[in-house]
């Protein structure tokens, strides 16, 4: 947001000091001493909800209710800088989270690790034909949202957008832009390479895709490259290409 709104990524730039809380909750608050914070949509749709916290804009490159800026005023708007960031039509951020195993589980039970990824796949397809309202009510316990708004976090939600689980090369890409944006920060000194990325991985694709199968996944699906997707996707883990075929 700050490298394609005010042209420089670096927060000191713009006499800004990172601070991190204890939870997105305490964040939402805004607490004293704080004048703006970076939150998860559930935290926010709570917040603005009980308190009145306000958003400004967001990471899928539209505006809140409290923006005011060259766009116009409120909410809704989509911000033509978005547009240049490696993350587009995502936004200015990939909005993705990992299954992290251990390589001891995957080298020593790969079945346990095929069958996980085939019920996380399961799910996805059940929860995808629910109503929104009703996935939300099933997260009530942690979101602490009603059904009206945490459907707004349901239907935001890649894996619903997209009814399946398997991660792609888009995915993996998230790791890598992600790591030069940090760079641009400076918050660490060089960004990873594709390879590093790729290897991450290599060891549980085969599991992966020993899922997919078993799920009635066919070769060469044209979910995974759809050009009219809204979010970026590309080979499955499984096929996931070299730098130099990617370059």
């Amino acid at each position: 947001m700050l490298r394609y709104e005010l042209g420089n990524p670096d927060p000191k730039a713009f006499n800004i000091t990172v601070v991190n809380t204890p939870t997105q909750a305490q964040a939402a608050t805004i607490p004293t001493g704080l004048d703006a914070a970076m939150l998860i949509h559930p935290a926010f749709l709570k917040a603005n909800s009980e308190i009145g916290t306000v958003g400004i804009m967001n990471s899928f490159g539209y505006t809140e209710g409290h923006y005011k800026g060259p766009a116009g005023e409120g909410a809704g708007m989509l911000l033509p800088s978005v547009k240049k960031s490696a993350f587009y039509p995502d936004g200015y951020y990939l909005h993705r989270s990992f299954w992290i195993g251990s390589p001891n589980v995957i080298r020593n039970d790969p079945a346990l690790v095929t069958a996980f990824v085939l019920a996380q796949q399961d799910a996805v397809a059940k929860l995808s034909a629910t109503k929104p309202g009703e996935v939300s009510d099933l997260a009530k316990k942690y979101w602490e949202l009603p059904a009206e708004l945490g459907s707004k976090v349901v239907e935001d939600d890649v894996l619903f957008k997209r009814g399946w689980c398997w991660p792609t090369e888009g995915d993996a890409a998230a790791l890598l832009e992600t790591s030069k944006y940090m760079v641009d920060g400076k918050l660490i000194q060089k960004p990873l390479a594709w390879s590093q990325v790729k290897g991450g991985f290599e060891m549980a694709a085969p599991l992966v895709k020993a899922a997919y199968v078993k799920s009635g996944g066919k070769p060469d699906a044209p979910g995974f490259k759809d050009s009219k997707a809204q979010d970026l996707r590309g080979a499955p883990a499984w096929d996931m290409p070299s730098w130099a075929e990617r370059t």
